[in-house]
């Protein structure tokens, strides 16, 4: 996919990722691009929905001044963070369930370490629910592992909670298979089995 637009006084190395474009060459392109110039701004807000392009184009229609552009890139951004949350709770949660099982630890007795109910964790884990930054510390505490282990840094200019949670886990030990995932499986489901129990009205 080609620009269409001349940015006339504008340096722009359109070779770079559009994430690396100045403020100035967004600007331009939502004000007087074509559906083909949107197009490249709007892969670029799904490949990265919290990323330098995105922050750019919300910045820029929150002037509101480009009444259609506005419209179908706040739109766009929508979308993209809802997709982004979607898809990243299912493997966040994934994340956190080998966590658990590194540690040799049952939905229930990493309830008990954690103080976080066992139907919680478990939302957590199928990806239902997005745990919080204290959660997800508070099971890395749990479970003994560091998510800041490699001294990376949290994205200081994202203040979308989800995204934040999966900078956070994507800093945990990557998955493998520790071989306990059945065994464990099994007290999970009696674990389960019990709360369900417990919390069903006495006729």
């Amino acid at each position: 996919m080609t620009l269409t637009i001349d940015f006339r006084n504008i340096e722009v190395d359109t070779t770079l990722p559009v994430d690396d474009w100045p403020f100035e060459a967004i600007l331009t392109i939502i004000e007087r691009g074509r559906i083909d110039d949107w197009r490249i701004l709007a892969r670029a807000i799904w490949e990265h929905p919290w990323g330098a392009t995105t922050r750019a184009v919300q910045t820029i229609i929150d002037w509101n001044e480009n009444y259609g552009a506005d419209a179908l890139f706040r739109t766009t951004i929508e979308r993209a963070r809802h997709a982004f949350r979607d898809r990243h709770r299912a493997r966040d949660g994934q994340r956190l369930r080998d966590l658990r099982c590194r540690a040799g630890l049952s939905l229930r007795e990493l309830s008990e370490r954690a103080g976080i109910t066992a139907a919680l964790l478990s939302n957590y884990e199928t990806g239902s629910v997005s745990p919080t930054l204290d959660a997800v510390a508070r099971i890395c505490h749990a479970t003994d592992q560091s998510p800041l282990a490699n001294n990376s840094q949290i994205d200081s200019d994202n203040n979308d909670r989800c995204a934040l949670v999966t900078q956070l886990i994507d800093r945990l030990p990557p998955p493998r298979d520790t071989g306990l995932l059945d065994e464990l499986a099994a007290d999970d489901a009696a674990s389960m089995d019990d709360l369900s129990r417990s919390s069903t009205p006495r006729s």
